[in-house]
């Protein structure tokens, strides 16, 4: 639990610097509450002078679809730096756990509720930002979120019922999946389920199946990291009996779309033994599948 470290009225302050002014009465509504979850006593989270924690305002936050997450602990950064994420348009600021004090980018500086900063706070700090922001551009549409552990269900969200989730279980409806099919018979389509991803195309026979992706072709970690050492190792000898400049391409655009895949984010600091003149061809080319990115999300919103 948060210590009253801070000066009175410092979670006001701080709401205020990265939200909008509140009234004293809405924190003590939520410390009041975390009160009744937890059987913790009303100390613990606020006190008569005006003191309120940071699990207070961190719970405030949170009611409002705002997150707070972990940014670093005892000196140690355990996210991406914050030069890649004040140009993250989820991110609201940074928040120090220990003094309530806030953080916001203003273009040049992380500016403070007085004054500003060039250097962020490494002892318990959080980073405050919209969890809503990366599902935004769903929100024109029906959407639905299917998980690992559950392989028949789908939580659906539609725009008629406000986004309301609702889980549908999918179990036993092969009909309807026959139904799906025949109503698409003259044409190619793509399935799914939670191993492998199939083409399927339909002919005089019957329909003909086509595996694109296998998602348990590599089920154990160790196999499948001595497979793709010996894979690049293969790869490269072949490349070098070919074409080189196309077949590195090739192998190039295959890892920068693998690392992208896995979250990978791509800093000057980690390419440092490129020349500056190969540096600006990774950029181009990055720049060149964002734009091709764009161009094909808007044919589909046009056809759609």
């Amino acid at each position: 639990m948060s210590e009253f470290k801070v000066g009175a009225k410092k979670a006001l302050t701080a709401v205020a610097h990265l939200l909008y002014e509140i009234h004293e009465q809405e924190l003590n509504n939520v410390a009041a509450r975390l009160v009744q979850q937890t059987e913790h006593p009303i100390a613990t989270y606020c006190t008569a002078s005006g003191y309120w924690s940071f699990d207070v305002v961190r719970e405030f936050l949170r009611e409002r679809g705002i997150k707070c997450t972990p940014a670093a602990k005892d000196n140690q950064w355990l996210l991406d730096a914050p030069r890649f994420l004040r140009s993250n348009p989820a991110l609201v600021g940074f928040i120090d756990g220990n003094t309530l004090e806030t953080f916001k980018w203003d273009k040049a500086h992380w500016s403070t509720s007085s004054t500003s900063t060039l250097v962020l706070p490494k002892q318990y700090l959080f980073a405050v930002h919209k969890m809503w922001i990366p599902i935004e551009h769903f929100y024109a549409d029906t959407f639905h979120v299917t998980t690992d552990n559950a392989a028949w269900t789908r939580h659906e969200y539609q725009p008629s019922s406000c986004w309301r989730g609702e889980s549908v279980n999918y179990e036993g409806c092969e009909n309807a999946v026959k139904r799906q099919m025949k109503a698409h018979k003259k044409s190619t389509i793509m399935m799914s389920n939670n191993t492998e991803m199939l083409l399927c195309k339909p002919g005089p026979k019957g329909w003909k199946t086509e595996t694109l992706l296998n998602y348990e072709c590599m089920p154990l970690i160790d196999a499948a990291q001595q497979v793709s050492e010996e894979l690049s190792t293969i790869l490269v000898r072949h490349i070098e009996t070919l074409e080189p400049g196309h077949a590195w391409s090739v192998m190039a655009h295959a890892l920068f779309s693998a690392y992208q895949h896995l979250g990978g984010k791509l800093r000057t600091d980690d390419l440092s033994r490129l020349t500056p003149g190969e540096l600006q061809t990774l950029r181009d080319y990055e720049q060149g599948l964002v734009k091709a990115t764009k161009q094909i999300q808007h044919i589909k919103a046009r056809k759609q």
